[in-house]
């Protein structure tokens, strides 16, 4: 698999099995990603980070799923690999705080993603926090 080594460099933290936030209490992260409270989130918490170059890797598991965000007023973009190939960039701004799915396809049974925190924003945002709320089979609904 073909990462950036500056997002590896920064921080990875492997996290097995289908990733929401009430499966991810029970594993330890350390900075650049904390977990942070937010009202509308999965759970009520996210993962987030301010930190360009930041990464997290989970498994997934399906051939398509939906990876949730929350995208707010502050928030910058992410790129997203999957199985070692960039997949898109993600811009998590938006004028209120809301969750967002964005949806990848063609993917594999089991799916490395890693998700890096970027140095760009939109010009509305105000800031540059990423955030990774959970991961699901699709983009109807969080289980």
């Amino acid at each position: 698999m073909h990462f950036p080594k500056r997002a590896l460099a920064v921080a990875a933290v492997f996290l097995a099995g289908v990733m929401t936030s009430a499966s991810a209490n029970a594993i330890t992260v350390s900075a650049p990603w904390t977990k942070t409270p937010i009202k509308v989130a999965y759970g009520g918490t996210v993962w987030s980070t301010s930190t360009t170059g930041a990464a997290l890797s989970f498994t997934v598991k399906g051939k398509s799923f939906a990876m949730w965000v929350t995208a707010g007023p502050k928030n910058g973009k992410v790129a997203v690999y999957v199985n070692g190939k960039r997949s898109r960039i993600v811009d998590q701004y938006a004028p209120r705080t809301i969750r967002r799915a964005v949806v990848m396809t063609r993917a594999k049974a089991t799916n490395t993603v890693m998700v890096v925190a970027l140095s760009t924003k939109n010009k509305k945002s105000k800031g540059k926090k990423v955030t990774i709320d959970a991961f699901s089979p699709n983009a109807l609904r969080c289980t």
